[in-house]
């Protein structure tokens, strides 16, 4: 196998203490020959700076972009435009890819024709690294498959597990626009639409990446805009298909953002993030959940369902 240059790309604000788990498993990686783009989207901490400049100054592989803050979709348009590789993997902070990832992602793209994106299995995990469940679709054919629905309309059957799981063409990722900058949440899904209309997904079946899921995380604090964005997607998907004007959509998905005043507003429960944590690991078994519980009942103490989801935690 040709050993052809990756490209992985990874944007970060301010995430100085999840950095180093994400960053030693991208340049432990079996596949040599990488660059590590990694965006520093105006992050305000010393820490994430400081750790960069150390990782950039002991690997000549990593490149460190600084720029003003403008959120994670700008962030990856930067790095995929300034990457070099023939191929781009995608990589979260605080998550991290197992040491075989890119070699065998790439064994499929140099291979397959058709393809042009391969995602694989993802396990999920709790902040302090308690396994939670796994994404472990079937889905992989010989020759990739297309995912392009036949019903007008609906969504598609399939697709990668998560964003962080995933590699893809440069060159395809050029030819259909790369990230839109309108999607400030849901840009990974928007892509995927538009990678879906010229070309076929693969389907790893092994656990190749792990992410972590952290109760402020960005699904649990921007569901409602998450879900505008993606249904939003999904009709610019199908305007394409049915030679349609998108403009419309995207005009309408770029209000969706941080200081709009027509941005709809969130309405997170107080706890939540912690309680599903803590649900899940208490289905696994695990004791760790009581410190979820306690603390989805510590943001919402009149709650009496996290009371007593703490109490019968302090039993099992």
């Amino acid at each position: 196998m040709s050993k052809k240059l990756i490209s992985v790309v990874m944007g970060t604000y301010n995430d100085g203490s999840l950095l180093h788990d994400t960053i030693d498993s991208v340049i432990a990686q079996s596949h040599a020959e990488i660059e590590f783009i990694i965006i520093n989207d105006g992050s305000t901490d010393l820490l994430t700076a400081q750790i960069l400049a150390d990782y950039a100054g002991r690997d000549e592989r990593i490149c460190i972009l600084n720029k003003e803050n403008e959120g994670l979709t700008k962030a990856l348009i930067d790095g995929c435009e300034c990457a070099n590789g023939e191929y781009i993997a995608r990589i979260d902070v605080g998550d991290t890819m197992a040491s075989c990832r890119l070699k065998k992602q790439l064994e499929i793209l140099n291979h397959i024709e058709t393809v042009n994106l391969v995602s694989s299995w993802t396990s999920f995990y709790s902040p302090c690294w308690e396994y939670l469940y796994t994404e472990n679709p079937s889905f992989s054919y010989p020759e990739g498959v297309s995912i392009i629905p036949q019903n007008e309309g609906t969504n598609v059957p399939f697709g990668p597990t998560a964003h962080t799981s995933v590699m893809f063409k440069k060159s395809q990722y050029e030819k259909v626009g790369g990230y839109h900058w309108q999607f400030y949440y849901g840009q990974d899904w928007d892509l995927w639409y538009r990678l879906a209309e010229v070309g076929h997904f693969y389907l790893i079946e092994e656990v190749l990446t792990k992410q972590r899921i952290f109760p402020s995380g960005l699904s649990s604090r921007n569901r409602l805009r998450q879900e505008l964005l993606g249904n939003l997607s999904l009709k610019a998907f199908w305007a394409r298909l049915l030679e349609q004007d998108e403009d419309r959509f995207l005009t309408q998905a770029a209000e969706i953002r941080p200081g709009n005043p027509r941005c709809p507003q969130e309405s997170a429960k107080p706890g939540e993030g912690n309680y599903f944590l803590a649900s899940t690991l208490y289905k696994n078994q695990n004791k760790k959940a009581k410190a979820y519980y306690y603390q989805a009942w510590k943001e919402a103490p009149l709650n009496p369902k996290y009371a007593f989801s703490f109490f019968r935690g302090m039993i099992f």
